[in-house]
């Protein structure tokens, strides 16, 4: 009876808890760790995802979390089904005709994976090489663009599936945010090998609103600014980043 009692209150306390706050919609792409991703118990998980639980937090805001695919993320902000993205998007100005970006809370670099014992100086040693990216991402636009002469290039919904393809040998190079290169370089040391040597240049990750959605970009501005001040963003970086981070 006792039992039951406690379980009623805490639901209780779990509901009153969440009164009064404002719901919004947040697309997410969740197969991009450690930014985003499921972890094996099936919760959504990832450095992103902290960060912009936090900061709805601090703004008495409840994120409704949608996963789905990277290209979709900007449709859904296109066609108002979604009032922000936390996917490690990088801002470009064709994205900024379609939604508003907030502070930048990430700087990030493509790195290359390739077979173990390969290796890249420069873009120009790409030429002739089946390249793999995650289709709309930073890896996607630097493999697009017209001066590498790669022989195929092949965009996938996900990089797990970029990185199985380079796994199963079908394609030569997979083109991947630093930080999700490390977790595959790691995952599969025997098989691949890590380029490193900055072929690419940085890319800056932000938060995106709906265009116009000058209150909620605000809002999430001020609150990144306080969770960096408080050395919160400090221990998120610790929990999901083992390299520093880029100046």
């Amino acid at each position: 009876m006792k039992l039951k009692i406690l379980i009623i209150c805490a639901l209780l306390l779990l509901l009153l808890s969440s009164c009064g706050k404002k719901h919004i919609t947040v697309a997410t792409n969740a197969a991009f760790p450690p930014f985003t991703y499921f972890n094996e118990k099936n919760d959504l998980k990832g450095f992103d995802i902290d960060l912009i639980r936090e900061i709805c937090q601090r703004l008495s805001l409840e994120p409704d979390f949608e996963n789905i695919g990277f290209g979709n993320l900007f449709d859904a902000m296109e066609l108002g089904t979604a009032d922000c993205i936390a996917s490690a998007i990088t801002y470009t100005p064709e994205r900024a005709e379609i939604m508003d970006f907030s502070d930048v809370y990430y700087t990030s670099q493509q790195y290359i994976l390739m077979w173990k014992g390969n290796t890249l100086e420069t873009t120009e040693d790409l030429e002739g090489k089946r390249i793999a990216v995650q289709e709309g991402t930073a890896g996607d636009f630097y493999a697009s663009d017209r001066d590498i002469k790669c022989m195929e290039l092949m965009r996938w919904p996900s990089v797990d599936e970029a990185v199985n393809e380079l796994r199963n040998q079908r394609t030569d190079v997979v083109i991947l945010d630093s930080n999700a290169a490390e977790v595959f370089a790691g995952r599969y040391s025997d098989e691949l090998e890590l380029i490193t040597n900055g072929i690419f240049p940085t890319q800056q990750y932000a938060f995106a609103v709906k265009k116009g959605g000058t209150e909620l970009l605000e809002g999430i501005n001020q609150a990144l600014a306080s969770i960096k001040r408080d050395g919160t963003y400090d221990r998120l970086m610790r929990r999901y980043f083992k390299t520093i981070q880029l100046d």
